[in-house]
């Protein structure tokens, strides 16, 4: 942008200069309304209700439609915003202009976005830029948009990428131009290096002359002379040394004869110059990669500038601005609409301008608070002459440039207005609206100043900005306590925390408050306060969940614009030195007594503000007029409702609880409770919430107390009176319910003892059974054992019978003659066919074994035992082991003792079984014999 929109007006404008009239004309609206101010304009504007302007308000309608810039100032109270709805709905319907609404804050645009869909502009023709936006309007918000998505060509996406790789070539460039500025040093070698250039005599002079004999030089210090050692004993301000008589150093004896200054002063101009060089090459390598990054930006931007211009109107905070500047450009809105100007710095309101903009709205009062600065040095308060500060709202107000003003408010009750009429607004009048109010319950007047002399102290963790420079804030522990105490009096008579708002200049006290406010409620602070104190670090997670009341918290200077029933003020500054510190600014105080409309309380200590040197005369002026109305207390003025004659003024925080616990009198109650037999036992308090709310009584719980024996006459009864006699006697049916329980649980065991008994006895069933089926198999097993033992005996005895015979026989052979005997043919068969098996090992043996491995002795004959048998047939069938009775069973004979071992172990093995203790049992075995056998 070249040129500047509107310059005619906004910087060469002159007074008796006409004012240029807009591009596009609204005839549809301003010739009716200029014939007729006061006709219904709801039938032009198609407004969801009638419309009737008064005088001033038309004008500053027309003023608005009619000229190339406009200024329309209100004093607090006035209608600003609803005459800026006014103007954008006009626009809207009879133009096809884009519109963009700047406003300060988010909560003001927030407001007038509301404003605007109240007064029937649609929702889908408007958008918002920008973040943290209240419920009501999150859909307008630019992440929301749908639609208008831009395609791109492969050859758009080249250039981007090729942007993008320009980008990062200057990115690095920047990096290392940024590290070489960092790590550089003017070290006598760069010295040397750069005036061998830029300044060739001093290099000469500073040659060190090379020994013919290929020598080293060694210098005072006992050191090799180098290349720097010249340069450094110049710099130091020494001669030549040795090297005096040199050619190069003859002829430069005007450089050796400066003195310590000039050469100091030459040695800086040197380190200057390189440093600029670095800082040029990091600054040319940082404007090429934004240049870039705009370029890319630009480019990818394109998507969200398609929809952007399907709206009619943007709006958005002045950062907002900022921060969508080129996709605005983009946009090119046709009129900018600025409200609360006065609160706007100039610069920001010029940069919002556009090369499209043909007309300008700015909406505001020059008589309420100034842009904010960080550098107080630079405010008009500071008086030097730099006036950042100054709005460019003020700045054409002052220099004499037409401005329509509105004249009724519609906010404050009459006794609150009196006070800005007096002040700043004399022509101010009173809507009808404003009259006839109700006063606020509980108090005696609708407006309070509370005087006290308790004193301030510092804060020293925060600053405020306004203050002209202050190091710290302040503090006031008394009023924190007495705000906390009013604030609940007045929720006593039935105000809400929405009816509420406290205000105090100071963030020092601001953060006071809040910690001792939300121990009972969820103190609410604006985004301006919020960033306040969390950049001195004061601010705690303002995401924790809790359901207590919310209640509005704020500094004077981040609450203009808006409004409250009833506003209690913290003035905070208590001193003897009587310094008010940026209190004394009637902006200030103009803005703090004109937000409220039904109720304004003030805490602070008159003497303090009306002694101040500087705004001494605004504050006498101003506490004059509230010691005339009799708002002037000692103490917080308290009065009964429903003993109108008593009145109290409470001058300490705790004496609230004495004299008006619940917020009436010390008086008791006395009130018939719904019950009509009991009465209230609180103190007194109010009985109606609001005027035509029914008596709290009607509500209230009685909790009288009633006893009586129960139906079965066991017990006593207790119930309270709003819960009636009970039915049932509640101790009865517990001792009924145990009495169940216990039966229950009883009948539970006694079913799980049961089952167990039935599961014991199934499992012994099963165990009898299993152990008669293997005594049974033992006694099959033994049976046909026996009828083996007994064939065995039966073919042994058979053998012994053949043996027996073929002894005889060979008895008789003795006889023969030998040659009968050798006869091979006469030699009966080999009748002991059977007697090998009377000759192999008994049962279990391994017959295999070698005996000459020397683990068993040379094997005897051995002769039949069934109860060894028996023993070698349990072992190899049932696995048993007993050393000790094969060594039994070893034996030969014994046949009674073995079958009683045999008998001993079936015995134990019986009792192991049925789990039968052996301690109780004796065995004992005797043998009787020949040692020898």
């Amino acid at each position: 942008m070249q040129v500047l929109p509107l310059s005619e007006e906004i910087l060469f404008w002159e007074d008796g200069k006409a004012i240029g009239s807009p591009p596009v004309a609204v005839p549809n609206i301003t010739i009716p309304l200029a014939c007729d101010p006061e006709m219904d304009i709801q039938r032009y504007l198609d407004t969801p209700k009638s419309i009737r302007l008064d005088i001033c308000q038309a004008r500053s309608l027309l003023a608005g439609l009619n000229q190339r810039l406009s200024l329309i100032q209100g004093p607090p109270g006035t209608g600003k915003s609803f005459i800026g709805a006014l103007l954008a709905k006009a626009l809207y319907k009879f133009t096809t202009q884009t519109i963009l609404v700047v406003c300060y804050t988010n909560h003001a645009l927030d407001q007038f976005l509301e404003d605007l869909i109240a007064i029937g502009i649609n929702r889908t023709a408007i958008v918002r830029l920008g973040g943290r936006p209240k419920a009501s309007v999150e859909d307008l918000g630019v992440n929301r948009l749908k639609g208008g998505n831009h395609s791109r060509s492969e050859a758009e996406w080249e250039i981007i990428n090729e942007t993008k790789g320009r980008a990062n070539h200057h990115h690095d460039r920047l990096n290392r131009s940024f590290a070489s500025f960092v790590s550089s040093s003017t070290s006598f070698n760069n010295l040397l290096s750069y005036i061998q250039s830029k300044d060739p005599d001093y290099f000469e002079a500073f040659q060190i002359p090379t020994p013919e004999d290929g020598m080293s030089i060694v210098g005072p210090d006992k050191k090799t002379v180098d290349n720097t050692f010249l340069i450094s004993r110049w710099t130091r301000g020494e001669d030549p040394w040795l090297f005096q008589f040199e050619p190069n150093i003859v002829h430069a004896v005007a450089i050796w004869n400066m003195d310590f200054d000039a050469r100091q002063q030459k040695l800086a101009t040197w380190k200057y110059d390189i440093a600029k060089g670095s800082v040029e090459d990091v600054c040319d390598a940082g404007k090429s990669y934004n240049s870039c990054q705009d370029e890319v930006k630009r480019s990818l931007g394109q998507s969200l500038v398609v929809q952007l211009k399907t709206k009619r109107i943007v709006g958005c905070t002045t950062t907002g601005a900022a921060k969508y500047a080129e996709d605005l450009k983009a946009v090119a809105p046709n009129v900018l609409l600025v409200e609360e100007a006065g609160e706007i710095l100039e610069s920001h309101v010029i940069t919002a301008l556009s090369s499209s903009t043909t007309q300008v709205i700015l909406i505001g009062d020059h008589k309420q608070l100034r842009p904010k600065v960080n550098n107080y040095k630079l405010t008009i308060e500071k008086g030097d002459g730099y006036d950042l500060n100054r709005s460019l709202f003020e700045r054409l107000v002052l220099k004499g440039f037409p401005h329509v003003s509105l004249s009724a408010q519609h906010r404050m009750r009459p006794e609150i207005s009196a006070f800005i009429r007096a002040l700043t607004y004399p022509g101010l009048t009173d809507a009808p609206k404003t009259l006839g109010r109700e006063n606020i319950r509980g108090l005696q007047k609708n407006v309070v100043f509370i005087d006290h002399g308790k004193p301030e102290d510092d804060d020293r963790r925060i600053a405020d900005r306004a203050d002209g420079g202050s190091p710290s804030s302040k503090q006031n522990l008394f009023e924190v306590k007495m705000v906390l105490r009013i604030v609940r009096f007045l929720a006593q008579q039935g105000y809400g925390s929405d009816n509420i708002v406290i205000l105090t200049p100071y963030l020092g006290q601001l953060t006071m408050l809040r910690d001792a406010l939300k121990n009972e409620t969820d103190p609410i602070l604006n985004d301006l306060d919020s960033n306040d104190l969390a950049r001195a670090g004061l601010l705690q997670d303002a995401n924790r969940k809790n359901k207590k009341t919310r209640i509005r918290l704020a500094t004077i200077d981040n609450y203009q614009g808006e409004e409250s029933d009833i506003v209690v003020a913290s003035l905070c500054r208590s001193n003897t030195s009587n310094a008010i510190g940026f209190m004394d600014s009637p902006e200030r105080l103009n803005v703090l007594i004109s937000r409220a409309r039904n109720g304004l309380i003030l805490i602070g200590n008159s003497s303090t503000f009306e002694n101040s040197k500087k705004g001494g005369k605004l504050w006498t002026d101003f506490l004059t007029l509230v010691r005339n109305g009799g708002y002037m207390f000692k103490g917080f003025p308290v009065r009964c409702e429903r003993h109108p004659n008593w009145t109290m003024e409470i001058d300490k925080p705790e004496d609230f609880d004495t004299h008006s616990p619940d917020g009436g009198c010390s008086e008791p109650c006395g009130a018939m409770l719904k019950c009509q037999i009991h009465i209230c036992d609180r103190r007194c308090h109010p009985i109606r919430t609001a005027p035509n709310n029914p008596d709290v009584h009607l509500t209230i719980l009685c909790k009288a107390t009633f006893t009586d024996k129960c139906p079965v006459g066991a017990h006593i009864m207790e119930w309270r009176c709003h819960e009636g006699r009970p039915a049932k006697c509640k101790l009865c049916e517990k001792e009924t319910k145990a009495l169940e329980k216990q039966a229950k649980l009883d009948l539970e065991a006694k079913e799980k003892r049961e089952a167990a008994e039935r599961e014991h006895d199934l499992r012994m069933t099963e165990l009898e059974a299993r152990l008669q089926y293997e005594m049974e198999a033992l006694v099959d097993l033994q049976k046909a054992k026996d009828r083996e033992d007994e064939a065995l005996q039966k073919e042994i005895e058979d053998i012994k019978k053949k043996d027996k015979q073929a002894g005889t026989w060979a008895v008789n052979d003795l006889y023969k003659p030998s040659s009968s005997r050798s006869t091979p043919s006469q030699t009966p068969s080999n009748p002991p066919s059977r007697l090998p098996t009377l000759q192999q090992q008994p049962a279990g043996k391994n017959q295999s074994d070698n005996p000459s491995t020397g683990n068993q002795s040379t094997p005897r004959p051995e002769s039949q035992s069934a109860a060894r048998d028996k023993w070698e047939y349990q072992k190899r069938i049932e696995g048993v082991q007993c050393d000790a009775i094969d060594k039994i069973m070893d034996m030969t004979g014994l046949e009674e003792v073995k079958e009683q071992i045999l008998c001993i172990k079936a015995k134990i093995d019986t009792m192991k079984r049925q789990g039968v203790a052996l301690n109780k049992e004796r065995f004992n075995l005797v043998l009787l014999g020949n040692p020898g056998t």
